[in-house]
Formats: structure tokens, C-alpha cells, sequence
């Protein structure tokens, strides 16, 4: 029994220190997933910002001269 309990420490410090690895590594996985969450909606505002403006710069488009949106 006592060589089981020799055996068992050594494991077990190495397993808790993989959990605490571990748990770290998830903590990082969740704030880079609310950073990403966070620029999706970003990106989403930004996108129905250019969809609102899309028709003044159609009526834009139509009145200015050729001269001025041509390279």
C-alpha cells in the first residue's frame, strides 16, 4: 500500500498542475470569445451604418459629374 501512496502523490501534484493549466487556458479561450463576440458587433453596427448611408451616396453617385468618380 505504501508504494501505491508513493506512486499516487507524484501523480496527483502532476494532474493538479495540468488542471491549473488547464483552467488557465480556458479562462484565455473565453476572453479572446467575448473580444470576438464583441468585434462581431462591431462590425455589425458598422454595417448597418453603411447600409443607411448606401442610398445618399447612390443619389451622390448620380449627380456628380463622371470627371469626379473616375480614377
Amino acid at each position: 500500500m505504501r508504494v501505491m501512496t508513493v506512486l499516487l502523490v507524484p501523480l496527483c501534484l502532476l494532474l493538479s498542475s495540468r488542471l491549473s493549466q488547464i483552467q488557465v487556458v480556458l479562462k484565455q479561450i473565453d476572453r479572446l470569445d467575448k473580444q470576438v463576440q464583441n468585434i462581431q458587433q462591431h462590425i455589425k453596427v458598422h454595417k448597418d451604418e453603411i447600409a443607411d448611408a448606401q442610398p445618399f451616396v447612390d443619389i451622390a453617385k448620380d449627380t456628380w459629374p463622371d470627371s469626379l468618380t473616375k480614377n
